[in-house]
């Protein structure tokens, strides 16, 4: 396999001030992808136009969160997930406190 499959993408409005964005490939198993899969899941401020919270996916890290992307993009912390629709409802979970804002 050596193309890309888009496998799950979506935009969700969170609130007035926040918009998630959703996004899974399954792509080659590779050096910085192994398990096959790239996620990308961003919460946007879209007063501020930055983003407030990213779970991603890549080597060496694997798949992890970053709290402040925004101001530091280099701070990651990670999940326990084995596969991206672990990670997806993970960030599912963070999604609800920004509907609350």
């Amino acid at each position: 396999m050596s193309e890309t499959i888009e496998l799950f993408r979506k935009s969700k409005v969170l609130s007035l001030t926040h918009i998630a964005h959703m996004r899974i490939l399954k792509v080659q198993p590779s050096k910085d992808h192994p398990d096959g899969f790239k996620v990308n899941f961003l919460i946007v401020d879209t007063e501020k136009n930055k983003p407030v919270f990213l779970i991603d996916s890549h080597e060496p890290f694997g798949y992890h969160f970053h709290p402040t992307p925004d101001k530091d993009h280099s701070i990651r912390v990670p999940l326990d997930v084995s596969d991206p629709f672990e990670a997806l409802s993970i960030f599912e979970k963070k999604m609800k406190e920004y509907e609350k804002k």
